[in-house]
Order: structure tokens, then sequence, then C-alpha cells
């Protein structure tokens, strides 16, 4: 037990959920409750309560109807009155997720109007295909709650998952009308190549992180977006199979555009690239009678391309 006299027990809440299940530091554990959620979260349901930071939140899963959270280190001092608290909200299982995915969607839509149409993305393909793409599916469950935010979020293994204007900017550029087939560099999350799919024929995309690559294919494929097509392998060799690609789009920084690349780029085709290690540029090039022809459009920030061994 804790000795020392203890912090606000009600500091740090994230959430106006409340915990279905408990442990607390030598106390007794309780089996899982049913309760009543008194607001949903934007997250729908990830629960932080009685002053323990979210890092001593652990062993996230699903519950059906929410998210189960398990929280420990809770004050001996204030173990009673959260026992009390806890019976007091038990009733009857709540529609958060119903609730949940509707404040989503709120926010996917504040998402589209506040940080991409009003950086002067306009294409409304694009604009479509951005409201309609869950994007807290692909983020981890840690950062759900920040989905939505404007800047971009770790999926592990040193790599992101960009900035949503930047998503939308990329994909734009791309010019897309539906019927192309894309060679994607860098799946990621899989969340641009979701992007993509709503927007393009079809979705070749490329991940050297084995595990990223894997649940990225397992996300897309439950999602339904069954016109992407994902591969484990070295992005800098491209996928030579498939191709001529009408666009190629690179999620990840190399110091050059290698050659192999733009010689998979179709004649009248299109290239979305960061480029550079330190300082980086989004560039778009475009190969027109067999000479490309290249246009930079803003400084970026993405991490740098893996070779493989």
């Amino acid at each position: 037990m804790m000795d020392k006299k203890p912090t606000n027990p009600f500091q740090g809440w994230r959430s106006s959920v409340y915990v279905l299940r408990r442990y607390f530091r030598r106390g007794p554990s309780f089996p899982p409750v049913q309760i009543k959620f008194l607001k949903c979260s934007p997250d729908n349901g990830t629960i932080y309560m009685w002053g323990s930071p979210a890092s001593l939140a652990r062993d996230v899963r699903d519950a059906g109807n929410a998210q189960i959270m398990m929280i420990s280190g809770i004050h001996k001092n204030y173990f009673l009155p959260a026992l009390i608290m806890s019976l007091f909200a038990i009733e009857n299982n709540a529609s958060c997720a119903q609730k949940g995915e509707i404040s989503m969607e709120k926010l996917r839509g504040k998402m589209v109007t506040e940080q991409i149409e009003s950086r002067g993305v306009t294409d409304q393909r694009v604009l479509s295909a951005m409201r309609k793409v869950e994007r807290h599916v692909f983020v981890p469950d840690q950062y759900r709650s920040e989905a939505y935010a404007d800047h971009p979020l770790p999926i592990g293994h040193g790599q992101t998952i960009s900035q949503p204007y930047i998503v939308a900017l990329m994909t734009e550029l791309c010019e897309l009308q539906g019927d192309e087939k894309v060679l994607e560099i860098g799946t990621g999350s899989g969340y641009q190549a979701a992007v993509l799919a709503l927007t393009a024929k079809e979705v070749y995309s490329i991940e050297i992180v084995e595990f990223l690559g894997k649940k990225a294919r397992e996300k897309l494929s439950g999602a339904g977006y069954d016109n992407v097509f994902v591969k484990i392998g070295d992005g800098y060799l491209g996928w030579p199979e498939k191709a001529p690609f009408d666009v190629i789009i690179l999620t990840a920084s190399p110091p050059q555009i290698p050659q192999l690349l733009i010689d998979q780029l179709k004649e009248g085709g299109i290239l979305i690239a960061p480029e550079g290690e330190y300082i980086q540029q989004l560039v778009r090039l475009e190969k027109r009678n067999g000479i490309i022809h290249r246009r930079n459009i803003t400084y970026v920030r993405f991490v740098p391309m893996i070779r493989g061994r």
C-alpha cells in the first residue's frame, strides 16, 4: 500500500465511463459486471478512472458493446468510494457502441471540414472517401481517442499513420478517376490503402515490416476492401509482376525516388512521394513521352523508407 498522501482520485480522467472490471493493488478482485455508460466517450469506451494514468491501463479487449480496460493502482483511501460508485453504476447494458459510432462519424465529418477542406482539398471523391473510411479502425487501441486529430500517430515498429490532411492531399494529387491501378509503397496501418480503395480500381500495396503488413491485410479484408492486395516485401523493388501502374504513391521517404519505381510507372502515369532525408519535400512526378516532369508540392516529414536486406 502507498503511505504518502494521495492525489485527487479523479485527476486525469479521460472519459466519462465507468470501469467494468477493476483490479485494486493488494485489494480484492471483482468479477466482470455490466454497467450503464453515463456518457459515451469519443473512442467508444476507452476507460480511465480514479486518477490512474493511461500508462497503468492494460489488457484492452472487446466485450460486445464496450471495451474493457483493466486498471490497477487505486489508493487504499479511495477503495470504498470507488466501490460505492461502481455498485451505484451497475445497471442494464447501454447502447454505447451505437452512440460511439455516431460520434465517430461526426468526428470524421469535422476532420474533413476543418482539417482538409479548409486547407484547399476540393476533389469530391477524395473528400467522400475521407468521410467514409473509419480511421479509428486503423490506429492502435490506445490512440483511438486521437484518431481524427490533426497529426500523425505511431503504429509501432517505428512507423506512423499519416496526418489526415496529408493522406487527403496525396490522394488528390493522384488525380484518380476510379479506373486506375495503383501501387502503394508502405502499407503501414492500411489507412491510406483504404482511402485509395474507394478512389481507384485496384490497389497493390507493399509493406516491408511483416507484422504491420499482415495486420493491415487483415483489417482491410475485414473491412471489405477486397480490391486491395498486400504483400510483404522491399518497396524499393516495386511490384514488377503487376506493372505498369497508373499511379504510384509512397508513404515513406527515400533519399531519392527509386528508378525501378519510375520504370514501373505507365506512360501518362503519376507518382506521388516524399523525398529526402532530413529535409523532405512532397513531390509529384508525371511521365509524358518517356520524360519525367517534376513538381515540388510542400515540405513534409515522413519516416524513412526502409531497404530490404
